[in-house]
This record gives structure tokens, C-alpha cells and sequence, in this order.
């Protein structure tokens, strides 16, 4: 979950004495302050998924306490394909106060502390003691920090298979925007998009169509997508990742469509002329169908085409 961030509320530290470090906790908060001097933090979920698929992401800590399992599995999933050491923190407050998103008093205290679901460092800083604390008996790459992650490097072109869930920009839709067709006679089917067309169609009349990443993930998540259309002309790499691991996970078929803005207007984003027309289109990319209301030639179709 992308966090609310304001930019007067990031407390970079100033440079002080090193504290002791004494446990994994103690060591995740100097590294941050370390990395705060050099304006090496990331914080939200897309600035830190970007950095994760770019290679640029060192270590990333994510929030127990978040309770976005969806968010989580495509922070973990992609920490997975690109090797990189994830750490648990277990309070999100904690996280976000660490990662500089409060505001400091006088007195030296974090006020107005703003959570962090996940964060993650690109620049280390100068190295000292949380970066370097080890457990007794484990090699310079087993350090207290990173140990979780075994000896892998820090980041890498791995080609580990992308595992649970995964991805996609969530699309920008405005409530007028959605037209429901009425119902009128079936257009004959003919090859695959007629058919994902026609079933949209359908599903519209029945409130059964889904856009937009989160709640298509969500609904993936909770086993309701019956199928799940997916633009090819998506440009995110990431976010399409998480639908196509979402749909491996739950078992939940994948089409892929050609064009966002076909897929869009097709999915009702869109406002109908009094000709009839579609008109002021918005691309998606990604529609789930959670019911397809009455089955016909179009619905046949395509289960045809999925093997059911």
C-alpha cells in the first residue's frame, strides 16, 4: 500500500554518535538513519516496487502489521526474482518513524509519526555497527541484518521464478465514466475478442465486472474472479507480474487483450453518444469478471477457448 506521504513530514537526522547495537531491531533503525543522510530511503509500495525491479533496492523492511496480504505477497514476490533481503519490522508506526516520516520537537522526540508499510535502501551511507552486527558464529555475509536471505547478493539479474503473488497500476477511473449497456440482441462470435467483448457485455448488465488493480487483486485474493482480462499494452512490467501471479496462485484463467483502451471501453469506461458511440474512453489494464450474469454464444466461446 502506497503510504500518505508529505514531504515537510520526512525527518532526515543529523549526524551523531553511533548507538550500541544489541538486536536485529536495533540494527534496521541505525541503517535507516545511516541512509537518511544520504536521502538512500524509499518508502511506498510503488516507489519501492520500482526500485526492487530496477536493482536498485539493497535491503527492503516490510510491516507485519500490515494486513494488505496482497500488497505484502508483491513486495515479497518480487524481493524473491531479484534477490533481495527482506526483513520483517513488526510494527508499521515503528517502520515509519525510523524511515524519517514524522517531525521531530524541540525536544528531540518524533512527533506526528506517519506509518510505513514497506521501505527500502538504495544507499547505505557510511557503514558502522547496525550494518556490520553479527550473530556469533556466521560469515561476514551472514550479518545480523541479512542473514535471512542467506548468502545471496544483494541484488541480481536471477531468473528465480516468480512466486505467490505479483502486480499492476492501479487504473485512473471516475465513476461517471462506466456505461452499462442494455441488453439487446447477441452479436454473433467469431474469434476471441468477440467473445471477452460479449461477455463483458453480459456481465456489465449484472454489476459483474471489476477494474482497476486493487480491486482486482482483491477479488482474486478472495477467490470471486472468475476470469481475469489483462492488457498486453500495459507498459508495467511489475504490475502485471502481480495479476499473473495472483491468477497462478488462485487458479483463475487470464486472457490477454491487445489494448487498454479497447479493453476499457469494453469493460464500460466510457460514456455512450446519443449515437450510440462510445466516447471519452478510459485504457484498463486489468478487468475481472465476478459474475457473467446470462451465459450465451460469447461465454461458450471463451470457456471453449479456456478448455472448461
Amino acid at each position: 500500500m502506497a503510504d500518505a506521504l508529505e514531504d515537510e513530514e520526512v525527518a532526515a537526522p543529523e549526524a551523531e554518535p553511533e548507538e550500541e547495537v544489541t538486536d536485529l531491531m536495533g540494527a534496521v533503525r541505525g541503517v535507516l538513519k545511516k541512509s537518511l543522510m544520504v536521502d538512500g530511503v524509499i518508502r511506498g509500495l510503488h516507489e519501492v516496487a520500482k526500485h526492487i525491479e530496477a536493482c536498485k533496492a539493497q535491503v527492503v523492511f516490510l510491516a507485519e502489521s500490515c494486513n494488505e496480504a496482497t500488497y505484502k505477497k508483491l513486495i515479497q514476490g518480487l524481493c524473491v526474482e531479484k534477490n533481495v533481503p527482506v526483513i520483517d519490522v513488526p510494527d508499521n508506526k515503528s517502520l515509519g518513524e525510523w524511515a524519517g516520516l514524522c517531525k521531530i520537537d524541540k525536544d528531540g522526540m518524533p512527533r506526528k509519526v506517519v506509518g510505513a508499510s514497506c521501505v527500502a535502501v538504495v544507499d547505505f551511507g557510511e557503514e558502522g555497527e547496525a550494518g556490520n552486527r553479527r550473530d556469533p558464529g556466521t560469515d561476514s555475509r551472514e550479518n545480523m541484518g541479512w542473514r535471512r536471505m542467506g548468502n545471496a547478493p544483494l541484488c541480481g539479474n536471477v531468473s528465480t521464478p516468480v512466486e505467490e503473488g505479483r502486480v499492476v497500476m492501479a487504473d485512473a477511473l471516475e465513476d461517471e465514466e462506466v456505461a452499462a449497456p442494455e441488453a439487446e440482441p447477441e452479436e454473433e462470435v467469431t474469434d476471441l475478442m468477440g467473445a471477452v467483448r460479449g461477455v463483458l457485455k453480459k456481465s456489465l448488465m449484472v454489476d459483474g465486472v471489476i477494474r482497476g488493480l486493487h480491486e482486482v487483486a482483491k477479488h482474486i485474493e478472495a477467490c470471486k474472479a472468475q476470469v481475469v482480462f489483462l492488457a498486453e499494452s500495459c507498459n508495467e512490467a511489475t504490475y502485471k507480474k502481480l495479476i499473473q501471479g495472483l491468477c497462478v496462485e488462485k487458479n483463475v484463467p487470464v486472457i490477454d487483450v491487445p489494448d487498454n483502451k479497447s479493453l476499457g471501453e469494453w469493460a464500460g469506461l466510457c460514456k455512450i453518444d446519443k449515437d450510440g458511440m462510445p466516447r471519452k474512453v478510459v485504457g484498463a489494464s486489468c478487468v475481472a469478471v465476478v459474475d457473467f450474469g446470462e451465459e450465451g454464444e460469447a461465454y461458450n466461446y471463451m470457456m471453449k477457448h479456456l478448455g472448461k
